[in-house]
């Protein structure tokens, strides 16, 4: 069996060393090549041709950020930041996110003398799954969206809009969140898949871009109409009845067990109690099935579920598994979905 060739990026000669000790005990993986730095990392792209790039955040000459962008801009390769997520640390994780990389580890914890061995598990899944993300440069071209809405669906308002993803979420939800316009008014609730503390750094992140006002969920607080919220990492979203308002709920996951927080059948669980079929749900790139079951109850109250296309998907897990279930009414490319939503909404 052909092994993944890997390309290591990091300024440290000890982290280099580690990382490369690491994934030579694990015969699915060769190291093909070390870069002290963003320059660097791209020449030994051009020559070396890996198959997968583990990359450092924090370097000199040229940070794993400026490399990322133009990595991803000339010659896609799927690229695992391993750095470390303190203060700017966080920040430019989240970044490196919104620009393409496929996931993010944390260094402390695969590095050094007591590492952890359930994060030296989930590195090489991580990495394995990286291989298989849909990295290619998609051309971004203006189409006319096909108004292909069922005939009684038209009848219906949309009181919400939900949107569940995972892998590759932040750079999806860059081509979406910022181009809905302000005069949009519905309420919009986000589950990303996200470390605990990420959510916080992406509302800060996506408020300084988006027409409409963006926050984290707080728990206790009153949905409101025209406003991006994001469902907290670490913790479940749901939304209850408290007298003629509808109101988030924000709890630990050990109430629910779920394997990932926020979970999107959770959230959607709750969100079809409260909207029935006066629910939009977007499903967007993401390994896995998370969404597959609360996208099954919407759909028995008639709610209509839109899905991002194979093609458009860094990973087609997530909007696969709702596809394959018939529950999609529509597929749409990435660059499209904001219409849509728009659209939707208008009953267009």
């Amino acid at each position: 069996m052909k092994k993944i060739t890997v390309l290591i990026v990091d300024d440290s000669a000890f982290a280099r060393q580690q990382i490369r000790s690491l994934l030579e005990t694990n015969n699915e993986f060769e190291v093909v090549g070390i870069a002290r730095n963003g320059e660097d990392a791209i020449k030994k792209v051009s020559e070396l041709n890996p198959d997968l790039i583990t990359m450092d955040i924090e370097m000199q000459t040229m940070n794993g950020i400026e490399a990322l962008k133009h990595i991803m801009n000339t010659n896609p390769k799927p690229i695992v930041m391993v750095s470390e997520y303190v203060k700017a640390g966080a920040k430019y994780a989240l970044e490196s996110l919104q620009y393409g990389a496929v996931d993010c580890i944390l260094k402390g914890e695969i590095l050094g003398y007591n590492p952890n061995p359930q994060a030296i598990r989930n590195f090489f899944e991580k990495l394995k799954v990286a291989t298989k993300a849909n990295v290619k440069i998609l051309e971004k071209k203006e189409r006319i969206v096909p108004k292909n809405l069922k005939k009684d669906f038209l009848k219906k308002e949309i009181d919400i809009v939900f949107i569940g993803c995972s892998t590759g979420g932040p750079n999806a939800l860059r081509e979406i969140l910022p181009k809905i316009p302000s005069t949009f008014k519905l309420p919009i609730l986000v589950a990303q898949h996200m470390p605990k503390g990420f959510t916080s750094l992406m509302a800060n992140s996506f408020e300084k871009t988006c027409q409409l006002p963006v926050k984290e969920v707080e728990h206790g607080e009153i949905v409101e109409k025209g406003v991006i919220y994001i469902a907290p990492a670490g913790y479940q979203t749901t939304i209850y009845k408290r007298g003629n308002y509808n109101v988030f709920s924000v709890e630990d996951n050990e109430k629910y067990k779920q394997v990932f927080s926020p979970a999107v059948d959770v959230s959607l669980f709750s969100l079809v109690s409260i909207y029935k079929e006066r629910l939009l749900t977007v499903i967007l790139t993401g390994m896995g099935q998370d969404g597959l079951k609360g996208c099954r109850e919407a759909k028995k109250q008639n709610g209509y579920i839109v899905t991002q296309t194979k093609e458009s998907c860094v990973v087609y897990g997530m909007p696969k598994s709702v596809d394959e279930a018939g529950l999609s009414d529509e597929q749409v490319d990435l660059y499209d979905i904001y219409k849509r939503i728009v659209s939707i909404a208008k009953k267009e």
